[in-house]
C-alpha cells in the first residue's frame, strides 16, 4: 500500500499522507505545486540505525519563504509527534525536515501494525501576508504571526485546531506517568490506563505552567518523604541487627572469661619453664655469634680477590674496543673510496653508450625509412601518449586540473580531487590543491 494524498479531508494548506506499517524506505510521495514551485515529502531511514525521518524537498522553482509543520497522527487522530520550523528559504534541491520524527511516533503507538498519517501544514505567513520576522504560537507550534494583535484576530479560527496540535502537554504528562511508575506511585496497569486515556483525550494533558510547578513540588515532597521513610526503616533494621550482635557477643565474652582463667593457671607454669630455656639459649647464641664472625672474614677476602680480577678484565676490554674502532674507521674510508671509483666508472660507461647510440641512431633517417602507414601509427602513439598525460589517473575521463600539495604531482581532475585524500602517484597525504589552467 503506497502513500496517497487526501486533499478532500484537509484544508487547502494541509497535505495528508497515509503511511502503512509495511512501507519500504526510502519513499517519496507525489509532488505538489505552490507558487510555481514543485515540492515532495520523503520518508528516509538512516542506514546506521532504525530512525525514520520526514523531509520536505523542493524539486524545482523558488525561492519561497515558507514556515511549515509536520504532524504524525495515528488512525484515531491522536497527534504522536510533530516538528515545526521557522521561515525557510526554499529553492531547487533544498531539503528540510526532522530525522527521527516517524520513529518517535512509532514508539508511542499502542498497536504495532497501525497505520500513521503524516500531515504537512504549509503556512504562507501571517494573516496580513508578512513572511519575515514571524513568531510562533507557543501552544501548538504550528501557526506564525507577526504581532500579538493579529494572533488575537485569528484566535476564533485557530482555537479549533490549536489544542489538537498541542502535543507538548501530552509528552510532558506521559513522562510524568513513567516517572510515577518508576518511583512506585502507580502500578503498571494504572500507568497503562492513564496513558491510553490521555492519548484518547488530549485536552486532559494541557496544563498551565503554574499547575506543572505544583505537580513538580508535590512530587519532590513525596520523594523526600519516601527517602526519609526508607532511611528510618534502614536505621531500625540496623539497630535490630546490632542488638542481636551484642547479645551474641555477651555470650562469647562469658565463655572467653572461663577460658582465660584456665589459661592463666597454665601460663604461670609455662613461665618457669621459659626462664630455664632462656638461660640455655643465651649460651647457644654466644657460640653461634663467634662462628658467624669467622665466616664473614673468609667471605670478605674472596670478594676482594674477585674485584681485582674484574678490574683487570675491564682494562683489557677497553683496549680491545679502541682497536676495533680504529679498524672500522679504516674500513669505512676504503669502502667510500671504492664507491667513488665505481661511480666514476659507471659515469664513463654511460657517456660512451650515449655517444654510441647517438652515432648509430638518427631520427631524420628513421622517419624517411617509414611509409605512410608507419607514420600514421607513430602519430597515433604520440597522440595517445599526450592524451594519457592530460587525463586524470583515477577516472581516466576528465582532464587534469589539480596539482597535489606538498608532493606537486599533476594527476587529478576537480571531481576526483574532492574524493581523494592521498596522492595516487606517490601515496603522500594531500594537504591542499592548486588548480592549473591549461
Amino acid at each position: 500500500m503506497t502513500g496517497t494524498i487526501e486533499n478532500d479531508d484537509c484544508e487547502p494548506s494541509r497535505y495528508c499522507y497515509k503511511v502503512p506499517p509495511d512501507l519500504g524506505y526510502p519513499f517519496e510521495f507525489p509532488f505538489f505545486e505552490i507558487h510555481n514551485a514543485k515540492f515532495t515529502v520523503r520518508l528516509v531511514q538512516n542506514p546506521r540505525n532504525d530512525e525514520i525521518g520526514v523531509f520536505l524537498r523542493c524539486l524545482s522553482g523558488g525561492p519561497l519563504h515558507l514556515p511549515f509543520t509536520f504532524l504524525v497522527q495515528d488512525e484515531s487522530g491522536v497527534v504522536l509527534a510533530n516538528h515545526c520550523d521557522t521561515t525557510q528559504v526554499f529553492k531547487a534541491n533544498v531539503t528540510w525536515g526532522k530525522r527521527n520524527l516517524l520513529s518517535k511516533a512509532k514508539e508511542k503507538l499502542v498497536e504495532e501494525n497501525a497505520n500513521l498519517r503524516v500531515i504537512l501544514v504549509l503556512i504562507s505567513g501571517c494573516v496580513c501576508g508578512e513572511t519575515k520576522n514571524l513568531r510562533i504560537c507557543t501552544t501548538c507550534k504550528a501557526r506564525y504571526y507577526c504581532c500579538a494583535e493579529h494572533q488575537k484576530q485569528d484566535w476564533a479560527k485557530h482555537k479549533k485546531v490549536c489544542n489538537e496540535l498541542a502535543i507538548g502537554g501530552i509528552t510532558w504528562m506521559l513522562r510524568r506517568i513513567q516517572t510515577w511508575q518508576k518511583n512506585g506511585i502507580l502500578s503498571e496497569m494504572e500507568s497503562r490506563e492513564l496513558k491510553s486515556k490521555i492519548c484518547s483525550q488530549p485536552h486532559l494533558a494541557i496544563f498551565d505552567e503554574n499547575e506543572k510547578e505544583i505537580i513538580n513540588l508535590l512530587e519532590e515532597k513525596l520523594r523526600q518523604l519516601k527517602f526519609k521513610n526508607k532511611d528510618l526503616e534502614q536505621r531500625q533494621t540496623r539497630t535490630q541487627a546490632e542488638n542481636d550482635q551484642l547479645k551474641a557477643r555477651c555470650i562469647e565474652l562469658e565463655q572467653e572469661k572461663e577460658k582465660l582463667q584456665f589459661s592463666s593457671n597454665v601460663s604461670t607454669a609455662k613461665i618457669k619453664e621459659l626462664e630455664l630455656l632462656k638461660t640455655v639459649t643465651e649460651e647457644e647464641n654466644r657460640d653461634n655469634h663467634s662462628k658467624m664472625k669467622k665466616e664473614l672474614a673468609k667471605k670478605r677476602k674472596k670478594i676482594e680477590e674477585l674485584s681485582r680480577q674484574v678490574k683487570k678484565h675491564n682494562s683489557a676490554n677497553s683496549t680491545l674496543t679502541t682497536k676495533h674502532e680504529i679498524e672500522t674507521k679504516k674500513l669505512r674510508q676504503e669502502i667510500i673510496k671504492q664507491h667513488e671509483k665505481i661511480y666514476e666508472l659507471n659515469k664513463v660507461i654511460q657517456e660512451k653508450e650515449k655517444s654510441r647510440f647517438e652515432a648509430e641512431f638518427k631520427f631524420e633517417d628513421y622517419m624517411q625509412t617509414l611509409n605512410f602507414e608507419g607514420l600514421l601509427q607513430c602519430q597515433q602513439r604520440v597522440n595517445s601518449a599526450v592524451t594519457e598525460m592530460q587525463t586524470c589517473t583515477r577516472c581516466h575521463e576528465n582532464k587534469r586540473q589539480l596539482a597535489c600539495i606538498p608532493c606537486g604531482h599533476f594527476v587529478l581532475c576537480i571531481e576526483c580531487g574532492s574524493q581523494t585524500v592521498k596522492c595516487p602517484e606517490c601515496d603522500a597525504k594531500i594537504s591542499e590543491y592548486i588548480q592549473v589552467l591549461r
